[in-house]
């Protein structure tokens, strides 16, 4: 690696954000055993190879969302506002219920009788996808064209400032809470992948219940932030012309909305406040702060990467 990249000034900021880091999740959030491959990984990328400490300096946005929705823990949005749960699912039943022989259901309800192994892996494969391709668009930007990527990684953090204060200003249970315990508050209820467990079941791995077995914020439903990423994903791809890319983005996005529904992780409202977030995010940077000075601020950044 070149002179700049080494540094002193850049090895010393490191080390401070991952001491102070280190120490955040030791005495507040807690140690779990993923953390010290997270670690571990942030130090190999670092001091690794050329290409992967222009991905690691590039990628600092996503790795700051994954910090911030971790430490939701300390606080969760239900210790302050009340959760809404059965207010929730009877606005949407009479938003988008479906009249069927049995009664009016709501669309999980209604997709919970027609659950079937091809929509069940059609699913998995779009809602696995809404943090890693972002990511994975990220890194591909840092090597390929640092300015866009940090336009477009700065929306998707401010697309999180926005879905996380509403975490706390509206809790809110997901379909899949109302499916297994009702109606009733329970503060320390686990998080559940529920139907995505069928995908778990197709390729005999307990991928989705691995990562909602650990999930730090049951009651966050709204906004979704799975619907809105691919959008912001989809949009920056258009917007500099990968269109092929962009393509791929849409086809996800959309697998990825029907999935949130399908799989019971989320209501129609929800995924709607989530394109919602997603539609504001981009007006903020795209109207607002990238015809300030701002804008001098993200091209000073991508030098500092490049």
């Amino acid at each position: 690696m070149r002179g700049l990249q080494f540094s002193k000034n850049r090895v010393s900021v490191f080390l401070s954000v991952m001491l102070v880091y280190t120490l955040w999740l030791a005495f507040f959030v807690g140690f779990r055993s993923d953390h010290y491959g997270i670690v571990a990984g942030l130090f190999l990328m670092f001091f690794g190879s050329e290409k992967t400490h222009k991905i690691i300096c590039g990628i600092f946005c996503f790795i700051l969302f994954a910090a911030m929705y971790d430490s939701l823990r300390v606080l969760p949005g239900h210790s302050l506002m009340p959760v809404h749960i059965e207010d929730l699912y009877n606005l949407e039943k009479s938003w988008f219920g479906i009249s069927t022989d049995s009664g009016r259901l709501t669309p999980n309800e209604f997709f919970a009788q027609k659950l079937t192994p091809v929509l069940d892996f059609i699913t998995g494969i779009s809602y696995l996808s809404w943090m890693p391709f972002p990511i994975g668009i990220g890194a591909w930007l840092a090597l390929k064209n640092p300015q866009h990527l940090m336009f477009y990684s700065f929306c998707f953090l401010i697309s999180n400032f926005i879905g996380i204060s509403l975490y706390y200003i509206f809790p809110a249970a997901p379909p899949w809470y109302v499916y297994e315990y009702g109606f009733e508050f329970i503060p320390d209820a686990p998080g559940s992948a529920s139907f995505l467990e069928r995908f778990d079941k197709i390729v005999g791995f307990p991928i989705f219940q691995g990562i909602y077995g650990k999930s730090s914020n049951v009651f966050g439903a709204i906004p979704s932030m799975h619907a809105a990423y691919p959008l912001i994903t989809s949009f920056y791809l258009f917007k500099y012309k990968y269109r092929k890319l962009a393509i791929i983005s849409v086809l996800l996005m959309l697998g990825t909305w029907f999935g949130a529904v399908y799989s019971m992780q989320h209501y129609i409202i929800d995924v709607i406040l989530g394109i919602m977030c997603a539609i504001l995010a981009i007006l903020i940077c795209e109207k607002i702060l990238y015809k300030t000075i701002f804008k001098n601020f993200l091209y000073r950044l991508a030098s500092y990467i490049a």
